[in-house]
């Protein structure tokens, strides 16, 4: 330990190399071997009920050490706050997934709070399942505005597997698939109905560990491709969930279901 500039609390005598030095169990605060044992306990005992730690004394003159930012907003963070009292946002200051915070904050835009919070959750409970509810009933929404464009393929390709027994059921009711009885059809569309609640189940609990995923990969190609700093919180910045997918999407929606007279 390195306690230089640094006095014993009792005697008020700076700590000279080799001399005998004892260091309290409870806040790490150094004495003179000799003053602790005269004075019987930590001279800084009276403070161990608030959690005192002890720090090493910075010479005059010398600046001291930048203190934590929020990565979401850059307002100072105490040095044991979970979370900014300013944003919101866990006090994720270092790394996520090995990318800097203060990236995935320009990668999220106005989200990141909400977000960080449950990608820490995830990391704390060490699980990727985190129920997010719109996922369940719009996940073509969730996944459109953040970009992820084969999710949104997959999703929307087994859903329209999921739905054909339906969709012949309801509107074609003379047909039946496979040669089956109208029992058995019947029940394959109980079963496919079964399955895309479950589907859609998955989707709710496993979306934002995948749209984690989505983003992890974006944001790590662009560190390959960008190598300034600035330039990079730029290009990230760009890639902020947007609704202009999702009214193109809504769009071309309506207007099938208009041509089919539905």
């Amino acid at each position: 330990m390195d306690l230089s500039f640094s006095r014993c609390p009792v005697c008020g005598k700076e700590f000279l190399p080799g001399e005998d030095v004892v260091t309290c169990p409870d806040c790490g605060t150094p004495h003179h071997r000799e003053c602790y044992n005269k004075l019987g306990h930590c001279a800084n005992a009276h403070r161990h009920g608030e959690g005192f730690v002890w720090q090493p004394e910075r010479p005059a003159g010398e600046p001291e050490a930048p203190g934590r930012q929020c990565a979401v907003c850059g307002s100072p963070l105490d040095p044991d706050a979970q979370y900014c009292n300013a944003c919101g946002s866990p006090a994720i200051d270092t790394e996520l997934d090995g990318i800097p915070a203060k990236e995935w904050a320009a990668y999220l835009g106005p989200e990141a709070p909400g977000y960080l919070t449950a990608v820490k959750n995830q990391d704390l409970r060490h699980k990727k399942l985190t129920l997010y509810l719109p996922l369940f009933f719009f996940p073509p929404i969730f996944l459109l505005r953040r970009r992820m464009w084969l999710e949104t393929v997959a999703y929307e390709l087994v859903g329209l597997l999921l739905s054909v027994p339906m969709f012949v059921y309801m509107f074609l009711p003379q047909v039946t698939l496979f040669g089956l009885s109208e029992a058995a059809f019947g029940t394959l569309v109980s079963i496919m109905s079964y399955l895309s609640i479950i589907y859609r189940v998955f989707w709710a609990l496993y979306g934002v560990w995948l749209y984690r995923q989505s983003a992890r990969r974006r944001i790590l190609r662009l560190r390959q491709r960008i190598q300034d700093p600035e330039q990079r919180l730029s290009a990230l910045a760009a890639y902020r969930p947007t609704w202009v997918p999702v009214v193109i999407y809504a769009g071309v929606y309506i207007v099938c279901l208009v041509m089919a007279g539905i």
